[in-house]
This record gives structure tokens, sequence and C-alpha cells, in this order.
């Protein structure tokens, strides 16, 4: 497309460029800047990220005081060695093995409901663990923390990679 050439009510001509998409959208983002002094995003960016760092660190440090603990709870248990491996082994497994379910689901279903899901998700299997009564039932539930663990900490990720601009 070419320019068109317009003249002002002073009667000198100016080249202006035709309106794009990418036009209109700076000019809407330089007159929210203008009316609002800054981007709206920008002010609430500082609780969501808090928000998500905060789940993060949750699922992050879930793995880090069973790892600890784990020779107190298997001596609890009474568990064998194939049992006590188990325990840390299956959060990892259904960690790693749902996390692109997690990612093409938020996708489809949005980001928000989705992280939230997940969230629970590990909550439930936090529950089962809290109560387990065998080592079976403690393996189930870390392995259902692991499934909304890898939610959270994928999610989150992406969380962040839409919310922040690349520039």
């Amino acid at each position: 497309m070419a320019p068109t050439v317009s003249s002002n009510s002073e009667n000198e001509s100016t080249m202006q460029q035709p309106e794009t998409p990418e036009t209109r959208s700076q000019d809407a983002e330089t007159q929210s800047q203008d009316d609002d002094g800054e981007y709206a995003p920008r002010r609430n960016m500082i609780p969501i990220m808090i928000a998500l760092c905060v789940a993060s660190f949750l699922a992050i440090l879930d793995i880090s005081f069973v790892t600890t603990a784990l020779p107190t709870i298997a001596g609890h248990f009474k568990a064998s060695q194939i049992s006590y491996s188990w325990v840390g082994s299956s959060y990892l497994v259904t960690q790693s093995a749902l996390a692109p379910l997690w990612g093409k689901v938020s996708d489809i279903f949005g980001r928000k409901p989705i992280v939230l899901l997940a969230t629970f998700v590990f909550f439930i299997g936090s529950l089962i663990c809290a109560v387990a009564n065998n080592i079976a039932v403690l393996i189930a539930g870390r392995a259902i923390q692991g499934a909304g663990a890898g939610g959270v900490l994928l999610i989150v990720t992406i969380l962040i990679g839409d919310l922040v601009s690349p520039r």
C-alpha cells in the first residue's frame, strides 16, 4: 500500500502511512499509557508474580522435604528398599509424564483454571500422603502430588511467558 497524502489546515502536505493493526495497537498503548501514567498489567504484575512464585516454591520444596525425610519415613512404614525408592520416583515420573498433557489442556481451557486445578490435584495428593497408613498409599499420594506439581511448575512457566513481554 502506498502512503496517502493529506493536507492540514495550514496547507502543508504531509505523508501519512495507512492505518494497520500494528499502528492501531501502538496508538492504543500510547493512549492508555498517557491516560493511566503506566500500563494496567504492570500495576498488577507484582502480586501475580508473587503468587506464581509461591506456587512453584511449594512444589519444589515438597521434593526437598521428602528427600530429606525419606529414611525416617521408610523406617516408620518398615518399607523395603524398592518401596523406599518409589516414594520419590513416583512423584518424578508422574510430574514428567503429565507435563505435556497439562500444557495442552491449558491451551484449550485457559491458564488460570488449569493452574488452579493443578494446585488442587497437588493439594489432594498432599492430603493422601498426610493420612497414609502404609507405604502403598504414600506412594499413590506422591504420584498424585507429582501430577499436580508437574502442572503447577509447567503452567507457571507458561504464564510468566504470557504475562511478560519479550522486550
